[in-house]
């Protein structure tokens, strides 16, 4: 049974068409596109291995936006994740923050290369490039920063303005 099977995607018909057509009826426009020439739509992964609908095998070279750099469903960080949410779920971190936090913020910039990093915990890679782009000006004293077209760094209202895909930012201008 091979691990990962190439697909040529101009071959491939969608095969779970309804899946797509519910997410394109109840999700805002810019976060899929239903249309693609690519329609993958995920069932389960192990490791770097990913799993579609269909039973199509894929090998995650991505890690997920960086969501699983130590693998899909890894037995530690499951556990990790059953113990703390059977202690605490959630606790405001920027207001009430929870014990874990200082312990976990004090380990990992007690790994970074030099004696002065400072952490920030974010929910995904839009707040990871606003954080960027706030540091960006405060070092340069700079207004702007160069971005590439057909870039996509997320749809918070900072990472739009340097995503290089119009079909992103438009729909967040006022009219």
């Amino acid at each position: 049974m091979p691990i990962v099977r190439c697909i040529r995607p101009e071959a491939r018909p969608c095969p779970f068409p309804g899946i797509l057509r519910t997410l394109a009826a109840v999700e805002v426009p810019q976060v899929l596109d239903p249309a693609s020439s690519f329609p993958v739509v995920l069932t389960r992964a192990t490791g770097a291995r990913v799993v579609d609908v269909d039973g199509n095998r894929y090998l995650d070279l991505t890690s997920f936006f960086g969501a699983a750099l130590v693998g899909h469903r890894d037995r530690r960080v499951v556990s990790a994740v059953r113990v703390q949410a059977g202690r605490l779920l959630h606790a405001m971190g920027d207001v009430h923050p929870a014990d874990v936090k200082a312990r976990f913020l004090r380990e990992l910039v007690r790994r970074m290369p030099a004696p002065d990093y400072r952490a920030m915990l974010s929910l995904n890679g839009s707040d990871a490039v606003e954080c960027a782009l706030k540091f960006a000006a405060a070092a340069t004293g700079r207004a702007g920063v160069v971005s590439f077209r057909g870039s996509y760094h997320g749809l918070t209202a900072g990472a739009l303005e340097v995503t290089g895909q119009e079909r992103f930012r438009a729909p967040s201008r006022r009219r």
